[in-house]
């Protein structure tokens, strides 16, 4: 019996000592933490050593924020109401949280506990503060890339930066629009060469003000900034940004840059030697100058300028003069594409200035000075689902957006437009009975078309910077049912109008008289040798 009694002890020290060690409030949990640090964000980045109870989920993770007391030993002021419980996915050794919406310029504490066995066990305690919102300086490649870890920042380049012809990845995404401020401060970023889906120096920008900065894209051996492939469906393109939502530019200038472009089928192409799309932003003192873009193959939905792709929106932003989305900005250079059409119903908007002007806000005192080439690929059959327009400062007004101003502007332009390939083995008889389009196109010195319920074009005016306007094609056919179709074309102004009332005094210089006196200096210095 009391050896029975004595097994009984046994027993039960051993089932104690088993139920005391899984009652333990030791879940044996070690980790690092780095942090990414904003003026308005920090983020928290652990680093577990592998452990059972975080894979079987019975040790809950997070992560609490207090306030910083300089008063209090460990710091911990006041609990601030914010607990985050950190998630794994496959991998039971990284977690991480991001505490937004904080103050500039302050110190936080943050604290990882782990819940385990229904206690809370403190694993670590940490003093961090946001950034200052003094603007960090940029002086290097590095340095300028890496301001992607902060977007909402403020920045100043102190000094030029040669990327050399590297070519990089733009700085930001969708999912990571610059928000913040860069300021240029009269210096360069020259010789680079960008790739992605939206190409530029920033590539997505939301709310964001960019200032006194000059982007050169001379290369020492011959070669493209930037480069969109066929393998891609849908982009925004521009050097400066390809999408760019409520921003501002201020005395921002590309130089020298060029692009090709090769679009699939299905391609949804807005692009510009500035920017690619830009809706609610404004551009003042800004300029796109000796810009070069080339498509192999122009399809489907493209909206091209020198200048932008497309223009539009409404200026919300209470730290912009609502008066206008363009003032005193300027485009030049090249602009040449070939059509070629898809299976699918398509366009293609193309201006010397823009592809597209639907700003809500005016387009006031700018100019745009052209060499525009469309051509066609002869073995592109389903002309009868396409459509072109075709200006020497804007292919289409009113588009995309609900309004169309545009006052004291000009455009200087040569624009040819042939139904047949560049380097076409056909006599000049053979491309001037070519179809462009069984749809239609337009072509015209100031816009090509022009929308319903736009607001004013006025005292603006468009000249030739050599030869003028060329169409090489067939102007004008009647098909069974007696409906006039294909190229309509004009030396003057805008060739479809359907709003004829609200264009006032635009004029075409080479047949009509035009009062230089209407545009300003800064377009009249620019433009005047050709008006005169």
């Amino acid at each position: 019996m009391k050896k029975f009694v004595n097994f009984l002890s046994v027993i039960c020290v051993l089932v104690l000592a088993f139920f005391l060690a899984s009652c333990s409030n030791d879940s044996g949990i070690e980790v690092t933490m780095t942090s990414n640090v904003t003026t308005k964000s920090i983020e928290l980045n652990f680093t577990f050593s592998a452990n059972d109870y975080l894979t079987n989920g019975d040790a809950i993770p997070h992560v609490k924020k207090y306030a910083y007391s300089e008063t209090n030993e460990d710091n911990v002021g006041d609990y601030l109401n914010q607990d985050i419980q950190l998630s794994f996915e496959s991998i039971y050794t990284s977690s991480s949280c991001t505490f937004e919406s904080l103050d500039i310029n302050t110190k936080y504490v943050f604290r990882l506990y782990v819940t385990f066995n229904s206690n809370e066990e403190l694993k670590g305690t940490w003093v961090i503060s946001t950034k200052t919102g003094v603007a960090t300086d940029i002086t290097n490649k590095e340095e300028l890339m890496d301001i992607k870890n902060d977007p909402t920042g403020s920045y100043v380049l102190k000094n030029d930066i040669d990327l050399e012809g590297e070519k990089l990845s733009s700085i930001f995404e969708s999912s990571n629009e610059f928000t913040g401020t860069f300021d240029g401060a009269g210096f360069k970023i020259k010789n680079f060469r960008f790739y992605s889906d939206n190409n530029g120096l920033f590539a997505y920008t939301d709310g964001a003000t960019i200032k006194n900065l000059t982007l050169d894209g001379t290369l020492d051996e011959e070669g493209i900034n930037a480069e969109y492939t066929s393998s891609k469906s849908n982009a925004n393109v521009g050097f400066v940004a390809g999408k760019a939502l409520n921003t501002k530019f201020e005395n921002v200038v590309v130089n020298n840059c060029s692009m090709e472009i090769s679009a699939a089928a299905s391609a949804d192409l807005k692009v510009g030697g500035f920017v690619g799309y830009a809706d609610g932003c404004q551009f003042v003192n800004c300029s796109a100058n000796n810009v070069t873009i080339k498509y192999s193959r122009m399809r489907l939905n493209v909206y091209t300028g020198l200048f932008a792709g497309s223009i539009t929106g409404i200026i919300k932003s209470k730290d912009m003069d609502k008066s206008f989305a363009v003032k005193n900005c300027a485009a030049s250079g090249l602009l040449e594409g070939t059509l070629y059409y898809p299976s699918t119903a398509g366009s293609s908007y193309v201006g010397g200035f823009a592809g597209d002007i639907s700003a809500n806000e005016a387009v006031v005192d700018s100019y745009s000075i052209s060499t525009i080439n469309i051509y066609r690929n002869e073995n592109s059959t389903d002309d009868n689902k396409f459509t072109l327009a075709v200006g020497g400062f804007a292919g289409v007004g009113r588009k995309l957006g609900s309004s169309l101003l545009i006052r004291r502007c000009a455009a200087i332009s040569d624009i040819l437009v042939q139904a047949a390939g560049k380097d076409s083995a056909l006599e000049e008889d053979a491309i001037l009975v070519n179809e462009l389009s069984k749809k239609y196109a337009c072509v015209a010195g100031f816009i090509g078309e022009v929308n319903e319920y736009i607001n004013k074009v006025e005292n603006s005016v468009c000249a030739k910077l050599d030869k003028g306007i060329v169409v090489k094609a067939v102007i004008e056919k009647t098909n069974d049912d007696q409906t006039t179709r294909q190229l309509i074309y004009k030396d003057n102004v805008i060739a479809k109008n359907p709003n004829v009332g609200k264009v006032v005094n635009v004029l075409c210089h080479n047949d009509n008289a035009f009062d230089t006196a209407l545009l300003s200096e800064f377009v009249l210095n620019a433009v005047g040798i050709y008006l005169a």
